[in-house]
């Protein structure tokens, strides 16, 4: 027996051997061998892949070993920054870092990473020994991860043809990133000229951009990516895109807006449909004042309307704008403007009119109450021509008054003076005393109900829409209801009939036999 059994070189594979007193030698083999005298191979993980990659972690998979003479005992993952001089794996954590793994896992989620980073990912085979333990060689995989979205993706503004966007890149969050791409993709698919789609790769730190030449009534889908690598050998990643945000082009705005006709009560609007125009409808809202009324008027083929309910003698703001409908979203054209004044109120109108403004919406006047036996016709003839409420002070004018000469005094008549008090008081007083007997019986009276009208006020709400947005605004309006009215009719007084004296029957002169 050799009392140093190392001068053999048992370990193969430029093994190191250590030898012990009682003349036994243990092996420790270089990477990659294993056995007592590292005569066997140790093999790697084989069929390395990735599962999954995200910002600060990613999964990876590999086979298990085919059987062999040389079971292992465990796996050993470590992965690190390639990067020089980076910040360490692992979320901070800094150097290289290294998970153990028993034999019967064939998966391994890292965890704690940097996003947008670059890292060296090693995986090994691992026999376990009494006195060492034997690695195999690594099976090596770069990846990178995912880097971080940008963030507050918005639209800041929308015409017919462009679309205005803006997001915001932190420098600390999104250090890893270098580049930006948008895409923007029309509904369908789109073909090609202004509905085709759009792709635009930004440098890393920008914040805004804009598309234009696009289709007018159109939508886009945006979405935003940012990229970290920009060329194959840094392998580059691309991170969750931000969006998708659902874009509405706005349709042209009607073409050739004009006044045909103008009333006192009524205008006459028409316009013209742009060419290749995808509108489903148009707005007007017209506007008084602070009232605005808004109506849709549906259709494709619309091309003119009449305003009506309007005031004689006023100024009106008018706006016609093209409106898109798309399920509960409505996409509003650039408004069309126009201002007009109506026609002043003729001075006279006959019945027909007069029934005809009642009935858009104008107070009728009451009739005059004259006592018995008013005729109803003659009174209908005074009306109100204008009814103006002002907030606290209402303004009438009435048309077809009658003329009455007015009476001017520059000063009061002196008060009549009585000249026999003590008579005159006596005769007041003798003519107010009622006699008790032979009393006059006082007049039989009775209601008789008559027609007339009565004239009320009501305040309703008007919806009015100002860039998409329904606001409602309180308009007072005065209404004239027909009712039954009474006055009180009495019999005129009679005069007192004279008592005929009844003869006596001692002046009645007796008939001879």
């Amino acid at each position: 027996m050799l009392e140093n059994p190392c001068v053999l070189q048992p370990c193969g594979n430029r093994g190191a051997c250590r030898s012990d007193q009682q003349g036994n030698y243990v092996c420790t083999c270089r990477v990659g061998h294993t056995g007592k005298d590292c005569d066997k191979d140790l093999l790697p993980p084989s069929g390395l892949h990735v599962l999954r990659v995200e910002e600060g972690e990613l999964e990876i998979r590999w086979d298990q070993p085919h059987p062999s003479p040389v079971p292992v005992t465990g796996f050993a993952i470590t992965y690190a920054p390639l990067a020089a001089g980076a910040g360490g794996g692992g979320g901070g954590r800094g150097g290289r870092q290294t998970d153990f793994l028993d034999r019967q896992q064939s998966s391994h989620l890292l965890q704690g990473l940097t996003p947008g980073e670059l890292y060296n990912i090693s995986t090994f085979s691992i026999k376990r020994n009494a006195n060492s333990n034997d690695i195999s060689q690594p099976a090596v995989a770069l990846i990178r991860t995912r880097p971080r979205a940008v963030e507050q993706l918005a639209v800041v503004n929308v015409s017919s043809t462009a679309v205005w966007l803006s997001w915001l890149v932190q420098a600390a969050r999104h250090a890893a990133t270098t580049q930006l791409r948008l895409s923007l993709l029309p509904a369908g698919g789109g073909g090609g000229g202004g509905g085709g789609a759009r792709t635009a790769l930004l440098n890393g730190s920008a914040t805004q951009f804009s598309f234009s030449s696009l289709l007018p009534g159109q939508m886009y889908t945006l979405e935003v990516l940012t990229q970290s690598g920009v060329r194959a050998e840094e392998f580059p990643s691309t991170s969750r895109p931000a969006g998708p945000l659902h874009i509405w082009t706005r349709p042209l705005p009607p073409q050739n807006l004009s006044l045909a006709q103008v009333t006192s009560s009524s205008a006459l609007i028409t316009w013209e449909r742009p060419p290749g125009a995808a509108a489903d409808g148009f707005v007007v809202n017209v506007t008084r004042g602070l009232n605005t009324r808004s109506r849709f008027l549906p259709g494709a083929l619309q091309g003119a309307h009449t305003l009506r309910e309007l005031s004689p003698g006023q100024r009106y703001q008018l706006t016609l704008s093209a409106v898109r409908t798309a399920g509960a979203q409505t996409v509003h054209s650039a408004p069309r403007h126009l201002a007009f004044s109506t026609l002043p109120m003729e001075g006279r109108m006959g019945r027909r009119e007069r029934l005809s403004s009642l009935g858009h919406g104008r107070p009728k006047t009451p009739p005059l109450d004259r006592g018995g036996g008013t005729d109803t016709e003659n009174a209908d003839e005074h009306r109100y021509k204008e009814l103006i409420d002002r907030r606290g002070r209402i303004t009438a004018q009435f048309t077809n008054l009658p003329r009455k000469v007015l009476r001017h005094r520059t000063r009061p008549e002196p008060p009549v003076r009585l000249e026999r008090i003590e008579e005159t008081t006596n005769k007041i007083s003798l003519a107010l005393e009622v006699p008790e007997e032979g009393a006059r019986t006082p007049p039989a009276c009775q209601r008789v109900p008559h027609p007339c009208t009565r004239l009320f006020s009501e305040t309703k709400s008007v919806p009015v829409w100002e860039d998409g947005v329904c606001h409602y605004l309180y308009k007072r309006t005065y209404k004239v209801q027909q009712d039954v009215c009474f006055r009180e009719i009495c019999e005129p007084s009679l005069p007192d009939k004279t008592q005929s004296s009844v003869p006596d029957e001692t002046a009645v002169p007796a008939i001879a036999a």
